[in-house]
């Protein structure tokens, strides 16, 4: 009998705790990517809860088949495991690998992957294989928006969701590849949204752990049910009184450059804090000028990074996120 690996250890430790009906509570880390983890207990009744709403939007069925190819530690792939011993959908499991759509062999009707996941398949020489699929939810961070465009030559529908593991994985989604295709995002079943005085989200639910939810995220209010995510509150740098949303310049060098990167800071006696941009590879394999010189042509004055630094691997947290709080400490230290 072979020897199940730790990816796989983690899959089964979970059922048999789901299964066990005495356990009413599970316990679940955060993903610590602005900051330390944070354990979170969450209810039976309200993972049962999501897994039913995420269902009624989805349109998902009993006997329909769900494909887990995330780490079951976290708590998006311990809801894929929910979902599928709820709603009665057959449940099949990969390793959690960024390839593994590369060498899936047969059909599945649902599937949850992170951005990374869906980059690496469609950047492949099998970008077919994501027909495959049906429904995907992509979770975690944002996909770019050049994946997002090559997206429209699938008949797979594609979802972008907002949510955290505080409520239990996501509480909106926007379809990334269909007629309804927007920026905004629209909550499901049993949510509702406001705005705090900082224009941050407000999110109301019984069925979460908090009734109140209030976020970090910054958001532009459609309505009650409806936002579009602007970036987060405590991603921003005030250089010489300008503040500068790090995800937004991120996303655009990332398009402009194709470079795995991250905007950090340095404080700075006349600015404030200056922006500092972290290139994932080895520095002797690019020219900082060059560099400098693509930035020119798309960024303004005062967006251009003062700096720039090489780390060989950018830190990440164990579902591929990338890892601020560790990228920008270290940025401190290097700076």
């Amino acid at each position: 009998m072979r020897k199940l690996e730790e990816w796989e250890l983690d899959i089964l430790k979970f059922v048999e705790e789901w299964l066990d009906e005495r356990n009413e509570f599970f316990l679940v880390s955060s993903s610590g990517s602005t900051g330390k983890p944070k354990i979170i207990s969450i209810s039976r009744s309200q993972m049962i809860e999501s897994a039913l709403a995420t269902a009624d939007y989805l349109n998902l069925k009993e006997g329909q088949s769900s494909l887990l190819i995330l780490p079951a530690q976290f708590i998006a792939g311990k809801m894929m495991i929910v979902r599928a011993l709820v709603l009665g959908l057959d449940f099949y499991y990969l390793e959690p690998k960024v390839d593994i759509l590369m060498h899936i062999d047969r059909g599945y009707d649902f599937c949850a992957a992170i951005p990374l996941q869906v980059q690496k398949v469609l950047n492949s020489n099998v970008p077919e294989k994501l027909d495959l699929l049906s429904e995907v939810i992509i979770g975690g961070a944002a996909l770019a928006n050049k994946d997002i465009a090559k997206l429209k030559d699938f008949k797979t529908h594609f979802h972008a969701t907002y949510g955290m593991t505080e409520t239990i994985t996501h509480i909106a989604m926007k379809p990334l590849n269909d007629s309804r295709t927007s920026q905004s995002y629209h909550c499901l079943p049993g949510i509702s949204i406001d705005q705090d005085s900082r224009g941050c989200l407000r999110i109301y639910s019984q069925r979460l752990p908090q009734d109140i939810t209030v976020t970090n995220d910054r958001v532009e209010l459609i309505n009650e049910k409806e936002f579009i995510l602007l970036g987060r509150a405590d991603a921003v740098i005030n250089s010489g009184g300008l503040k500068i949303q790090t995800e937004e310049l991120e996303e655009l060098i990332k398009e402009n450059l194709g470079l795995e990167i991250m905007i950090g800071y340095k404080e700075d006696d006349v600015l404030g804090q200056k922006v500092v941009l972290l290139i994932e590879g080895q520095a002797e394999k690019f020219d900082k000028q060059k560099i400098l010189a693509q930035l020119q042509l798309f960024l303004s004055k005062n967006k251009l990074p003062k700096e720039i630094l090489f780390i060989t691997l950018l830190f990440k947290t164990p579902n591929q996120k990338i890892n601020r709080a560790q990228n920008q400490e270290w940025i401190s230290k290097n700076c």
